[in-house]
């Protein structure tokens, strides 16, 4: 019975095997408290089967809510007097901390990437003909709730403040940076004649990007408990004179919603129309982060551009002057409060950027042989100092608690 010439099915290909140094990445990922990030210390269990470090976990229901305590990752109602300890775990976390680093094992190496899959800018917030924010839920769902980044911890770098003064040009270069975070060089800046492409923009006073635009693709950051989506987001429209400025605020204080890293772009020194803008997005952004639970500013970036006296640039200087302003609102107290507390907060710092050439700013394609040297200078160490620390900068709820791509989605829906 049957065809004798049929031949048998041939057997299923071997798994794919990981390397070790994805295996040891693999394992420090699972023994990672989602609520602080790092391996767990003195691990717990909870009714729904979740696990975090005790000290984590007391602390984040420290309060009672209003529902009953629930299970921070999928919101599962909890009793917290049956936090047990899980001692197979412990064991695993002190085993698992005596492996090699995987700094230890040789570099990968490095897979090009198609030009195709290395993302472009996508309108996230747009306006209607009434000035009305309008939010485009699938580029929401696209970035945020597809493949690893649903579930992974994210980063924001967003960046506002007024029309033409580069905040797309900036965000281009961090791109750059971002998409070669290996470089421990200067290569990563690009050829001298090469001409900058991504968010768009264009010297001269013609605003060109509407709304809030975000890099369609996330850059991945690798740390010792696992890895982190890094997004980069543009705001324009913020301060536009040409708009209302209640417009203005809500695009802006979205922004700061949206952001873990919020850098606030101003051009020469912080003027009173800055000051007077930036305590208005802080409070909308504010008022907005209480009823979201979300943190509104987790981390401030004041930057400086076309800073020219006295010519100490970078950090230095900048604290420097952030210092001045501080003082300089002290002594009008009533004037500017939520910026004068924003200010004082070790979470914000300034930076100075100068003047980046007269090439670069009446008629160039972005190339770095048309830039003067300090504000070269400053433009890579800006970079080198952002792709160190945005790790670092995961965004949290209001409690603290790192979110995941989906779940941030979800609050801003």
């Amino acid at each position: 019975m049957g065809n004798k010439n049929i031949k048998p099915p041939d057997p299923p290909a071997d798994p794919p095997k990981q390397s070790a140094k994805g295996m040891i990445q693999t394992l420090q990922e699972d023994i990672t408290c989602s609520i602080c990030l790092e391996s767990f210390d003195d691990p717990v269990s909870i009714d729904c089967g979740h696990n975090f470090c005790r000290g984590c976990l007391t602390a984040h229901w420290s309060v009672p809510l209003q529902n009953g305590y629930r299970c921070p990752e999928c919101r599962h109602p909890c009793s917290r007097e049956r936090m047990k300890p899980d001692t197979r775990l412990k064991n695993l976390v002190e085993k698992i901390g005596q492996l090699p680093l995987t700094e230890e094992f040789e570099k990968e190496p490095e897979i090009p990437i198609p030009l195709s899959q290395m993302g472009e800018p996508v309108q996230l917030v747009g306006l209607d003909e009434n000035g009305n924010l309008c939010l485009d839920e699938a580029v929401l769902s696209s970035c945020l709730e597809e493949g690893q980044v649903k579930d992974s911890p994210v980063c924001l770098v967003s960046i506002l403040g007024e029309q033409r003064r580069g905040k797309s040009f900036l965000l281009n270069f961090l791109r750059r940076r971002f998409q070669n975070l290996v470089a421990e060089d200067d290569s990563w800046m690009g050829e001298e004649n090469d001409p900058l492409a991504g968010f768009e923009w264009q010297p001269g006073p013609t605003t060109t990007t509407k709304g809030i635009w975000i890099w369609s693709q996330p850059f991945w950051i690798s740390t010792e408990h696992g890895k982190v989506a890094m997004f980069l987001v543009d705001t324009e429209g913020s301060m536009d004179v040409d708009r209302s400025k209640e417009t203005g605020v809500k695009l802006s204080a979205f922004s700061m919603l949206l952001s873990s890293y919020q850098i606030f772009n101003v051009a020469t020194t912080m003027k009173d129309t800055d000051l007077e803008y930036l305590e208005m997005f802080v409070y909308v952004a504010e008022t907005v982060g209480r009823a979201c639970h979300l943190r509104s500013i987790q981390h401030l970036d004041i930057l400086v551009r076309d800073w020219f006296y006295p010519p100490i640039y970078g950090l230095q200087g900048g604290q420097k002057y952030l210092q001045d302003v501080r003082e300089r609102l002290e002594n009008q107290p009533n004037k500017h409060p939520r910026v004068l507390g924003t200010l004082k907060k070790t979470t914000t710092r300034c930076y100075l950027m100068p003047f980046p050439g007269k090439k670069v700013v009446v008629e160039t394609e972005g190339t770095l042989a048309d830039m003067d040297d300090d504000f070269r200078e400053c433009l890579r160490d800006y970079g080198n100092d952002l792709a160190r620390s945005a790790a670092m900068h995961v965004k949290r709820n209001w409690e603290g608690t790192a979110l995941t791509g989906a779940q941030l989605a979800s609050k801003i829906k």
